[in-house]
């Protein structure tokens, strides 16, 4: 910030009173030779970027009683030397200025510059978001939300309503779903898509649509799509077994090593396809019965 000195008009009631509740401060007696005088101020940017946190910056110019002349906008593109703030007040005033309102804008405006240049570095092929403000205080939070948004980033992964469950609470409620068995309306089993699966398919997809240059949406898939990717619908579909409710775990076991890839054995009535299940087994639990 630059200052130039100018002739007084007074100080303001707000910075009158700031001072009067305010602790002894030395630059009373430092600042006393030049009362009377005011100084006009600058904050330029030291390099380019987005502005953010400037609503915050007029708040607290306002406390300090500082008369604001210029001031940029959140979302302004800078370039270096451009100017932030233009402003007027008595030494104490620019004294505490340089002191409280270059930090208002300082980090907000680096979160805002670097979420601008991942949203444009994606160019639209994917949708940038911020997550994990676990790990960020909570009293600065809403400071760096502002400012991500300002960038152009979202705050959340979804728009619509959703509930995120974190570790803690998947370990805490017994462990993670890895598989998603998938029935007809008669509760014959169709498929059982695992977690694996299903992120290298939609992996795939996302680099497909990246590298056509189009915007990719996971919702936009289905099961029928799944199916249809090469190699899928034998890891998905074909990989089942089947063991009739009489049948022992050892059966289980038996039927699991003659079905290529099998992961996953279903209970009907009399251990054929087509019937409605009864249990399902997986390989785990089969496994570990087995070594029992």
């Amino acid at each position: 910030m630059q200052g130039s000195m100018a002739p007084s008009a007074g100080l303001s009631q707000a910075a009158g009173a700031e001072r009067r509740t305010a602790a002894p401060d030395v630059r009373d007696a430092l600042f006393g030779a030049v009362a009377g005088r005011r100084y006009g101020f600058e904050m330029t940017a030291c390099r380019g970027g987005v502005l953010a946190g400037s609503s915050r910056l007029r708040e607290a110019a306002a406390r300090l009683g500082v008369e604001v002349e210029t001031l940029a906008s959140d979302g302004d593109r800078l370039a270096t030397g451009s100017l932030i703030l233009a402003a007027r007040g008595d030494a104490w005033q620019v004294a505490r200025a340089e002191e409280q309102l270059v930090g208002l804008v300082a980090k907000a405006s680096g979160v805002a510059t670097a979420a601008a240049e991942l949203v444009a570095q994606a160019a639209g092929r994917a949708r940038v978001v911020c997550g994990a403000w676990k790990k960020v205080a909570p009293e600065c939070r809403a400071d760096l939300r502002a400012a991500i948004a300002t960038g152009g980033a979202g705050l959340r992964i979804l728009d619509r309503p959703f509930v995120y469950l974190d570790k803690n609470y998947v370990r805490m409620l017994g462990g993670v779903v890895t598989r998603i068995p998938v029935f007809d309306h008669a509760d014959v089993p169709l498929a059982v898509v695992h977690q694996s699966l299903l992120y290298k398919f939609l992996a795939d997809r996302s680099i497909d649509a990246m590298k056509a240059g189009q915007p990719f949406d996971a919702d936009a898939y289905t099961l029928a799509d799944l199916l249809a990717a090469a190699g899928m619908k034998e890891l998905v579909q074909d990989s089942l077994a089947y063991v009739s409710e009489a049948a022992m775990l050892s059966d289980a076991k038996d039927q699991m090593d003659r079905v290529p890839s099998c992961q996953d054995v279903f209970v009907t009535k009399s251990g054929r396809p087509g019937e409605a299940a009864l249990g399902w087994l997986t390989d785990a639990e089969v496994r570990r019965a087995a070594k029992v």
